[in-house]
């Protein structure tokens, strides 16, 4: 039986090398099937450049940029794993862009070919590289049980591998590491027969020691294949029957439950909220990341494996463990290794204690200023302003980096040739215009946990909270406001704009304060400055009038009275003079002379009056700085405004009343440099009398002025004299002109009237009780004896001055308003 078997074996070599000998026989030096340069047969864009920049990157991540560039499909055998570096010192073109590829490639043991519409990147078949043929019987030197046992078992069966504790993905990928070098049967042969490589060389016949021999063909590599199944996480593995023995082993011993297995672990808290340090347990896990099988560790796990981990937990993190939070028992659930849940008990043990907390809100007593003065004042300091300065800064992964209204957007931009603008050249590179992809180009920014040589560019990236968030997001942040001193550098400055509520309360004279601990010392600094006793002044205002009236009146009237006239018995005749002297109503003063006869009637009067009118009021009022005050001392008189009868004949009358003294308005400004501004409303009426119909008859002086006065400096703010001169003659024309006589025959009215007001105006500045002591008594010291008397019994002692609040004085006994 073995010998009838060994029989067809050898019929069967011996057919197939007959086969081969003629079509693969080398004549002086094959070429490489196929073109040279298969992408030359696609329509590439000739005009187009690209900028190759991709440093110890990922292979699928460069291939995929090259597809996007030229729009050819490639299509790489599994085998082909790891970093590559592909990089150009200027712009090529699409043609000399596959050309660096191909190179890079080749330096792996990879070629390109075309097959219909895709480039395809295979394994090299290195058999047959001598090229020189091969001379002699073939079969020298063959070893006939080992051809026999090559075929023995060689046919190929699928078998599936469930994974217990094992990651199937990275099972996978060892299986097919390690089955790497394991050929199948007919490359066994072929190099048998003095094929030594994996080249698909297909001319020529090479042979061992330079004799000319077979070449081989067919798919060069392991019959071993291995995938894996994530959902049930298995390895489907295709494979001889011989080799599966061995995988199954290889299996079974990886197949193992980790030395640090991940269990979950319940902390509850007492004084810290889990959904505030839960983010800071998962960092600690993140940055002591255990070793171990695949899926949980990181150490070996490749690229796109962290990717599925995190999606399938919510964040990147989640391959070094987990942190959940629940939020009904305050509690946050860990799931790690034991000797990471020793590290995360004592972070939490350490977090979570009583914090003293500071109140935000206080309240500031004032003694000398008003609480809703103050309130409105720092509310208009620290209230909201639009300064168009933000402080913001928008960190993004983007392609341009711009600063605009203040906000500064720095972008991380990888642009050709290794430029970058407005951000940090990470990861490998692109080099061509496109949007950034996050998802596909996401193994660009980590180094490759492979790499043994090379630059590795690592882009680091905290998402807080523990949450798988998209890369490229922003990271707000306000920088510290800076300013200039006196000498011109630049200091930080703190802005307290829109941090700090201020709410007066009158009834304690207090404002409530609500900011942060950190700006009290400075908000009780200002009140300090604010909190004092503001200056105050003593005006005083002397209003002198005088008015000095002389007046002289002489006057004669006469009657004759001539019965009969003109000796006529029927007449009477009369003549006289007529001045309102003797039926003047009421009668008038002076010297009166009345003489009567029996026709004569003579009446003579004669008057000089000199009247002296003085006024001095000395009106006086003590005020606060820029505080109106208003002094009033007058007499409110009425006077009938209309009159109404009613159908019964009753009057009713309607009354309006007019100020008649002094009304003294002043708002005095005290200034730095010893001089106080007043702005002054002042009126003086005085009543004269009233009409026919009941007005009164008023006399009024007002002056309305602003003016500026040294402290104790006395000026006139107005005034006015007149001097008025009338003279009144009633008399009988030509017989009133005759001297001496023509006194009979008139009446001389002569008035001189000389009116003087004037206003004068004094400011006192009262710096502390001293002064306000010392204006009291002068004051006083004017009246009478009998009035200052009273007013000492009435005056109580004087108290010692006190200190309260922020160090200001209480008001002086005769301060305030």
């Amino acid at each position: 039986m073995r010998t009838k078997k060994s029989r067809w074996t050898w019929i069967a070599i011996l057919a197939l090398v007959s086969a081969l000998s003629f079509a693969q026989f080398d004549f002086g030096g094959g070429t490489q099937g196929g073109s040279s340069k298969p992408w030359e047969s696609f329509k590439l864009d000739a005009t187009k450049r690209i900028t190759l920049d991709f440093k110890n990157a990922n292979v699928d991540a460069v291939i995929a940029a090259l597809t996007k560039a030229s729009g050819v499909t490639i299509v790489k055998d599994p085998q082909l794993t790891g970093p590559i570096t592909v990089t150009s010192a200027k712009p090529a073109t699409l043609n000399e862009a596959f050309e660096i590829l191909n190179a890079v490639v080749s330096l792996k043991g990879f070629d390109m070919r075309k097959e219909g519409s895709l480039l395809i990147i295979r394994k090299r078949d290195t058999r047959g590289q001598d090229n020189r043929g091969r001379s002699g019987n073939p079969f020298e030197g063959m070893d006939m049980g080992a051809i026999q046992s090559m075929f023995s078992g060689s046919q190929t069966n699928l078998k599936v591998y469930p994974l217990k504790y094992a990651n199937a993905s990275q099972v996978s990928r060892v299986v097919n590491e390690v089955f790497a070098t394991v050929q199948d049967p007919m490359q066994q042969l072929m190099q048998m027969f003095g094929g030594g490589g994996t080249q698909m060389n297909r001319g020529g016949f090479q042979g061992r020691n330079t004799r000319g021999g077979f070449q081989s063909f067919g798919r060069g590599g392991s019959v071993v294949r291995a995938s894996s199944d994530d959902y049930t996480n298995s390895v489907i593995v295709n494979a001889p029957s011989s080799e599966q023995r061995q995988v199954g082993s290889l299996i079974e011993e990886l197949d193992k439950q980790s030395d640090l297995p991940m269990t979950p672990k319940v902390y509850r808290l007492e004084f810290a909220i889990a959904a505030e340090i839960a983010p800071a347990v998962q960092n600690v896990l993140t940055a002591t990341a255990p070793t171990g099988r695949g899926g949980i560790g990181t150490a070996n796990v490749p690229f796109e494996q962290r990717i599925q981990q995190a999606m399938r937990f919510g964040s990147p993190q989640a391959s070094f463990g987990t942190v959940v939070t629940d939020a009904r028992t305050n509690s946050i659930i860990v799931t790690a290794t034991e000797e990471n849940h020793a590290l995360v008990g004592n972070v939490i043990k350490e977090l979570d204690t009583e914090v003293k907390l500071e109140s935000s809100t206080f309240v500031v007593s004032l003694a000398n200023a008003r609480a809703d003065d103050v309130a409105g004042l720092l509310s208009q300091a620290f209230g909201t302003r639009n300064t168009g300065n933000n402080a913001n800064r928008n960190n993004q992964f983007g392609r341009t980096g711009t600063t605009q209204s203040g906000n500064r957007n720095n972008q991380n931009n990888r642009q050709p040739g290794g430029q970058n603008t407005g951000g940090r050249n990470t990861g490998g590179g692109r080099s061509f215009e496109e949007e950034y992809d996050p998802d596909r180009e996401l193994g660009l920014l980590l180094e490759d946990p492979n790499a043994n040589t090379g630059e590795l560019m690592t882009q680091v990236m905290i998402q807080q909270g523990g949450r798988f968030g998209t890369f490229g997001g922003q990271q707000q942040g306000t920088s510290a406001p800076q300013g200039r001193d006196d000498q011109g550098r630049i200091v930080n400055t703190r802005d307290l704009t829109g941090q700090i509520t201020i709410i007066p309360d009158l009834n304690t004279n207090s404002l409530i304060v609500v900011t942060s601990p950190d700006n009290v010392d400075l908000v009780r600094s200002i009140l300090e400055q604010l909190d004092k006793i503001p200056e105050q002044v003593m005006i005083e205002t002397i209003i002198v009038e005088a008015t000095l009236d002389s007046s002289s009146k002489l006057g004669v009237e006469w009657n004759l009275t001539d019965s009969p006239a003109f000796r006529d018995p029927g007449t009477t005749q009369t003549g006289g003079t007529g001045f309102g002297l003797s039926t003047a109503t009421p009668a008038l003063q002076g010297f009166r002379y009345t003489i009567t006869g029996g026709k004569l009637t003579a009446f003579m009067n004669a008057l000089q009056t000199d009247q002296k009118f003085r006024v001095l009021s000395t009106p006086r009022i003590f005020t606060s700085n820029n505080s109106e005050a208003v002094i009033n001392i007058s007499q409110r008189v009425p006077y009938v405004l209309s009159s109404r009868e009613d159908i019964n004949g009753n009057l009713t009358f309607t009354y309006a009343f007019q100020d008649v003294g002094i009304v003294l308005t002043v708002t005095p400004r005290i200034t730095a440099n010893g001089y106080v501004t007043m702005v002054i409303d002042q009126t003086a009426n005085d009543l004269q009398g009233f009409t026919s119909f009941n007005a009164p008859i008023i006399n009024q002086r007002q002056a309305n002025t602003v003016v500026s006065v040294r402290d104790s400096e006395t000026i006139i703010l107005g005034g006015i004299i007149r001097n008025t001169v009338s003279s009144t003659v009633k008399k009988v024309p030509l017989l009133g002109d005759i001297p001496v006589l023509g006194n009979l025959f008139r009446s001389t009215d002569k008035q001189d009237v000389k009116t003087e007001l004037l206003v004068f105006l004094t400011p006192r500045v009262v710096k502390g009780d001293e002064d306000a002591r010392k204006l009291r008594e002068e004051g006083q010291g004017k009246l009478s004896e009998e009035s200052q008397k009273a007013v000492k019994g009435a005056i109580p002692p004087s108290k010692p001055t006190t200190t309260t609040g922020h160090g200001g004085a209480t008001p002086p006994p005769g301060g305030g308003r």
